[in-house]
């Protein structure tokens, strides 16, 4: 199967820009999202911080940012993976399926 998405980390202010006008937006908020709103500095923060925190974007097919997936290392024995699909038109459609497949499979990857 060929894949639909793509994901790369967060690498400038545009790419915080950009998270910060989809997740800021109330309206396309799902039951499951918590009230906090992010601003630039606290994501560009985020962006460069320690590598036990890695935040990624995912696009889809038509390189549309659509959501975003990372992880944060707890211990030598765990982690915790978080994601979220930013705009309603996309959720429900396996693109998180996809992404979370994809993105296991790169974290336990033998370099």
């Amino acid at each position: 199967m060929v894949s639909r998405i793509k994901i790369r980390p967060f690498k400038t202010e545009q790419d915080a820009i950009k998270y910060i006008e989809l997740f800021n937006n109330m309206s396309e908020r799902s039951s499951y999202d918590h009230l906090e709103q992010y601003s630039v500095e606290k994501i560009l923060k985020g962006m460069k911080s320690d590598s036990d925190n890695v935040n990624h974007m995912i696009f889809n097919e038509n390189n549309q940012f659509i959501g975003t997936i990372g992880h944060r290392v707890l211990s030598d024995f765990e982690l915790v993976i978080g994601y979220r699909i930013l705009q309603s038109k996309y959720r429900e459609k396996g693109y998180m399926k996809e992404t979370l497949k994809y993105y296991i499979k790169k974290l336990f990857a033998e370099d």
